[in-house]
């Protein structure tokens, strides 16, 4: 699965948060300094998957995808 864009209103210290992948790269990588979200942009991800998982896929705005050869 890959991931396009990704907004987050507020959670934690994540507030009006955007991020955007532009999908010439099979690997991205997080840095930055302790404090500054890196974890907590993962929990939001964990968060809203298993919403979706557990109450209602079925309504989800969701694309799933395989690239050939994996």
């Amino acid at each position: 699965m890959r991931l396009k864009s990704l907004y987050i209103g507020q959670y934690k210290n994540l507030l009006d948060f955007s991020l955007s992948f532009d999908g010439s790269s099979f690997i991205d990588v997080f840095v930055g300094k302790n404090g500054t979200g890196k974890s907590n942009l993962f929990e939001a991800l964990i968060e809203i998957f298993r919403h979706i998982v557990e109450y209602d896929r079925s309504k989800a705005d969701l694309g799933f995808s395989l690239p050939c050869g994996l």
